[in-house]
């Protein structure tokens, strides 16, 4: 079932694994830098499951009503697949699963980290005690992992055609829903200005799903303009060659 849905989403497109094409790095100097996000990933999921359980999170299970922690898990198993799948022949569908998870995840992250320090993070240091630590480990949830993610997304060779947007569109309804049943069962809402209620909060979740949507459209720009500068250089070696 996951395969034949895999296979839809390049209906028409060449299937091909650009996981393993690098740009600007070299491919050894690739494979070291997702071993070095791997790592950085792992440490910060012990490190989360290690904290809890907290006042806003009493459970390893509620959790998962923050979209931050949607959005790390989503990189995190990508930095995982893409480790042991990036060699895979074209053929297999291993490496497209992976795929699709690195353009959620830069999509995502896109939008998670700006509104997180703009809005959500001054709430925070306003009403719980952080502390050291606990500041230490939202700035790498909310700003390594992002930078992580954002750099493989540069480096590699992910293309973000139109046709995969479906799968982030699906995405983003599925975490509205989680996000509008949590509100309900906990009484409150999961971050505070989003509370169902209020125009404000309709106006936020408008503004955040356009920027997951715009991330998904950049990283297009990016892989055309990477293209772009790949071919350029490489005509010029070609001439000088010649």
């Amino acid at each position: 079932m996951v395969e034949g849905f895999l296979k839809s989403l390049w209906m028409d497109l060449e299937p091909k694994n650009t996981l393993n094409h690098s740009f600007f790095i070299s491919q050894d100097l690739h494979k070291n830098f997702r071993y070095l996000a791997l790592i950085i990933n792992t440490i910060t999921f012990i490190w989360i499951i290690a904290t809890t359980p907290t006042e806003i999170a009493p459970t390893h299970f509620s959790l998962l009503k923050f979209l931050t922690i949607w959005g790390f898990l989503i990189c995190y198993l990508y930095s995982i697949l893409v480790v042991v799948w990036q060699d895979v022949s074209d053929h297999s569908h291993k490496w497209k699963l992976t795929y699709i998870l690195g353009e959620i995840g830069f999509s995502l992250q896109l939008m998670i980290c700006p509104f997180f320090f703009t809005i959500i993070f001054p709430i925070m240091l306003a009403e719980l005690e952080m502390g050291f630590w606990r500041t230490a480990q939202n700035i790498v949830i909310h700003a390594v992992v992002p930078i992580l993610i954002w750099l493989e997304t540069l480096f590699n060779g992910i293309t973000f055609p139109k046709k995969h947007r479906v799968v982030l569109n699906w995405f983003i309804v599925i975490y509205l829903l989680n996000n509008l049943v949590w509100t309900v069962c906990d009484q409150k809402p999961v971050y505070p200005p989003v509370d169902w209620i209020t125009p404000r909060s309709y106006i936020l979740k408008s503004l955040a799903t356009l920027a997951v949507l715009g991330g998904f459209v950049l990283g297009g720009k990016i892989h055309a303009w990477k293209k772009d500068r790949y071919l350029h250089h490489t005509n010029i070696k070609q001439k000088r060659s010649s």
